[in-house]
């Protein structure tokens, strides 16, 4: 666990051996990283600061089947990595990806064949201890962008 400025976050190692250990047999991880989504600016002018307490983390491991989303709960002073639910969806079951570009963030947009939508703001840069969307893990999003 990594500790600073009063909260704690979990090391690279603790989330690889989760990613690791729920994933299936055979299934090859990419790439994982930390993922969250943005404050709503409509909920910003309506209650102000307090808007960042309705934004949601998650951790996402790519692999060569789909991709893995772990919705984390919100406990801001927590010493455990704690999952609040995991989804699987299978690369049949996402339509579209959108990446976008940043120096510390990138947008990603996935929208899946139910319908559902979901935007999110990953790590592309920042801190040594936070897992990043590295090279390997856009090139696979985006080759499921230009197939779409």
């Amino acid at each position: 666990m990594q500790q600073g400025r009063g909260v704690v976050v979990p090391s690279k190692e603790d989330i690889r051996n989760l990613v690791k250990s729920e994933i299936t047999v055979g299934e090859e991880l990419v790439n994982f990283f930390g993922a969250r989504t943005p404050v709503k600016l409509w909920l910003f002018f309506f209650i102000g600061p307090l808007s960042v307490l309705f934004v949601t983390g998650y951790f996402l491991a790519i692999t060569d089947r789909g991709v893995h989303f772990y919705r984390l709960k919100k406990q801001m002073f927590s010493a455990k990595l704690n999952i609040a639910n995991h989804d699987f969806f299978s690369w049949n079951e996402i339509d579209k990806v959108k990446v976008g570009r940043g120096l510390i963030q990138a947008t990603v947009k996935f929208k899946f064949s139910n319908g559902k939508k979901i935007k999110l703001k990953c790590q592309v840069g920042g801190l040594k201890h936070i897992p990043k969307l590295d090279e390997k893990g856009k090139e696979l999003l985006t080759l499921r962008e230009r197939a779409a």
